[in-house]
């Protein structure tokens, strides 16, 4: 992997967004949360140890819901000759948007495996806006708007850096499911964790 390719988070409190058009956060505030890391290597809030959800400590309980936010650089090898990251990209892009926000919100995906449970991706939309370029820093701002059964739907945010351009956006539905692939619901203890960055009142309408 590429080791001086850096990612950074930071989790922006608000009251949520609503519309692209209307109700988004700045992206790319700098904060004192922000760090680099390797890519990849992400570095959870308890440094890596896989987190059993059934022992969340209060002070996370009270967390404000917030969206999970991912900043890193596009590199070389994703772009096509034109410098755009390929359209496939995004894709890989929106799930490590994903991955981050359930561990900052306590739930590293090691830690639902360890537990018998998965996460599949039931279905993905992608609807893109403006190219991202090569060697120019991004950000994914991810939420999550509906719990429903075993699913809950993910909304999604690729932004450029510098001029806060949105570049993508998508909507993905996830599903819980047992280590044998069966459909389970969202275990309560695990859907605790994830209120953090759980903001039904932000969903936009579903792209045509």
């Amino acid at each position: 992997m590429d080791g001086d390719a850096t990612y950074r988070r930071q989790t922006v409190y608000g009251i949520g967004w609503g519309p692209v058009t209307a109700h988004i956060h700045p992206p790319c505030v700098p904060t004192r949360l922000c760090y680099d890391a390797p890519i990849l290597a992400y570095r959870y809030r308890h440094n890596g140890t896989a987190i059993d959800a059934s022992h969340a400590s209060d002070k996370r309980d009270r967390r404000m819901p917030a969206k999970a936010r991912l900043e890193f650089t596009v590199r070389y090898y994703e772009c096509d000759p034109l410098g755009h990251a390929n359209h496939a990209v995004y894709v890989n892009y929106f799930e490590m948007g994903r991955l981050e926000a359930m561990a900052d919100a306590g739930l590293p995906f090691s830690s639902v495996i360890k537990q018998g449970y998965a996460v599949v991706a039931a279905d993905i939309f992608v609807q893109y806006k403006i190219p991202a370029l090569m060697e120019e820093r991004v950000e994914v701002q991810s939420c999550i708007v509906q719990f429903r059964g075993a699913r809950m739907t993910w909304q999604q945010e690729l932004y450029r850096c510098r001029s806060g351009e949105l570049l993508a956006q998508a909507v993905v539905n996830g599903a819980f499911t047992r280590s044998d692939g069966r459909p389970v619901r969202v275990p309560q203890a695990m859907r605790s964790l994830l209120e953090t960055v759980y903001l039904p009142d932000a969903a936009w309408p579903p792209p045509h």
